[in-house]
């Protein structure tokens, strides 16, 4: 795609400068051309010249204009892209979200459902263990001792 632009844009030259060299001298003069007003005089290689220089400009604007577009265009494709990934893992993360809450019900549920059948087989009512209270034997000295033996 360069090299080929590279072709066009010294064929475009040659033949410019072709158009130029073959238009000048008495033989090629023009006089009285307007544009815009303002009047030009001169040979019609001139004038050949005048083209070449107002569509080098042409195309200098075009080119500007479309390389602004493209930089928006791939700045939008990036923007798009960026929110689309953010959306997906806002996606996962929800997922995961409800799993963990299901998983966490489920163990909460299996927990409860063990607590009732020790209950269950026990046949008493369950104790917290932040409310146990030290036995008799073991508050005052620190070891057990046999029934009817006296501290000496």
């Amino acid at each position: 795609m360069i090299a080929l632009g590279l072709v066009i844009l010294v064929l475009a030259g040659i033949t410019g400068a072709a158009g130029v060299l073959g238009n000048s001298g008495s033989d090629h003069v023009i006089s009285n051309v307007s544009v815009f007003g303002a009047e030009f005089t001169g040979s019609s290689g001139r004038l050949i010249l005048y083209g070449i220089a107002v569509g080098a400009l042409g195309m200098l604007g075009l080119n500007m204009l479309l390389a602004g577009v493209g930089r928006g265009f791939k700045n939008r494709v990036r923007t798009h892209h960026e929110i689309r990934q953010s959306h997906l893992r806002e996606d996962d993360l929800e997922e995961e979200r409800r799993r963990l809450e299901q998983e966490l019900s489920e163990r909460r549920s299996m927990v409860d459902a063990v607590d009732l059948r020790v209950d269950a087989t026990t046949a008493k009512p369950r104790r917290k263990l932040t409310s146990r209270k030290p036995r008799a034997s073991t508050a005052a000295g620190g070891r057990k001792r046999a029934p009817g033996k006296t501290k000496e």
